[in-house]
């Protein structure tokens, strides 16, 4: 099974960088509307950080920085809550994420992967399928695709380059 063909990536919305939590916003914004909206399930996220944890106190500042509340944050006895006893060390501090989500991959892309070839077979489009290599871009857009074989295609001007993967 390929990376990008597995069942469940995690949407998650609180990163230390203000501007990732920026665009980790706007992707679970985009998430909650139109055909993406059937896969996306939120359903909340423990998050286990070592104590005093410069992560924590850069994901409120950049939280603060947003106008979004802090998390809910405790003990072991937080993760307890919602997942029952368990023998994680008190050393730790447990966040409750109640925004982070899973996305039911598969169905999400098998559906998205047929509406883009059957755009691109109407509008007289071409489908490579390959693994991918790398992907180059100007910084604005995808430029070309490289795949494994050293096979290269421009796709500036291109619409859509569906090319999912880690």
């Amino acid at each position: 099974m390929e990376p990008s063909d597995d069942y469940s990536k995690i949407v998650r919305a609180d990163y230390e960088n203000l501007e990732r939590m920026k665009e980790a916003q706007e992707a679970q914004r985009a998430w909650k509307i139109g055909s993406w909206a059937q896969h996306y399930i939120e359903n909340g996220r423990v998050v286990a950080h070592i104590k005093d944890s410069e992560a924590i106190t850069s994901i409120d500042r950049s939280r603060v920085r947003l106008g979004l509340d802090l998390r809910q944050r405790g003990n072991k006895e937080l993760l307890e809550t919602y997942y029952g006893p368990t023998s994680f060390p008190d050393t730790l501090i447990f966040v409750f994420n109640p925004g982070d989500a899973v996305v039911d991959w598969k169905p999400c892309i098998r559906q998205h992967r047929e509406a883009v070839k059957k755009v691109c077979l109407q509008t007289g489009g071409q489908i490579y399928k390959g693994a991918l290599h790398a992907l180059e871009h100007d910084g604005r857009e995808v430029t070309a695709v490289v795949l494994v074989d050293g096979a290269r295609i421009e796709t500036k001007g291109v619409d859509v380059v569906l090319a999912v993967g880690a």
